[in-house]
């Protein structure tokens, strides 16, 4: 609404005055860092602003693999819902990766990632109809299910 785009646009306009000239090459690390957090801070303020369901649906709007997903699904002529059925699987299975990487050992990761990453792809395969789906997600937009699990680093020859 324009109340809604008018709260947002006045604890946004602070944030863009200070970081949106400082891009490319002025963009140090320090810097980004600080504009991460910055931004994080600010998308937090927008969700205390708008209430529980707007707020959900302005993240979704915000989120670059929603709206790809989103294009895709409206490709494989998948009704439009499913959009959103894709996204809180998606972010479903990352907070159950996270837990993975906060509750098990090291030695327990790598088993527990791989059997996620197996459950995720058989949720999806059920959202999206047929492998072929699920194979097309995964290259456009679903770039997580191959993040869920690290590949190996290569063995150094002694």
């Amino acid at each position: 609404t324009e109340e809604e785009f008018r709260a947002l646009f006045k604890l946004r306009e602070p944030f863009d005055e200070k970081y949106s000239s400082v891009f490319g090459p002025l963009m140090n690390e320090q810097l980004a860092r600080e504009r991460s957090v910055a931004e994080k801070a600010i998308n937090d303020e927008f969700k205390a602003t708008l209430t529980p369901e707007r707020a959900t649906a302005y993240e979704r709007s915000t989120d670059y693999n929603y709206r790809r997903t989103s294009q895709l699904i409206a490709r494989l002529e998948l009704p439009a819902e499913t959009t959103d059925r894709v996204w809180q699987a998606q972010k479903q299975f990352e907070q159950r990766r996270n837990d993975v990487y906060r509750l098990a050992t090291p030695d327990q990761r790598p088993l527990m990632l791989k059997s996620l990453q197996q459950e995720a792809v058989a949720t999806l395969t059920t959202l999206l109809g047929s492998e072929r789906n699920v194979e097309a997600y995964r290259q456009y937009g679903g770039s997580w299910l191959q993040s869920m699990v690290p590949t190996p680093r290569p063995a150094v020859k002694r």
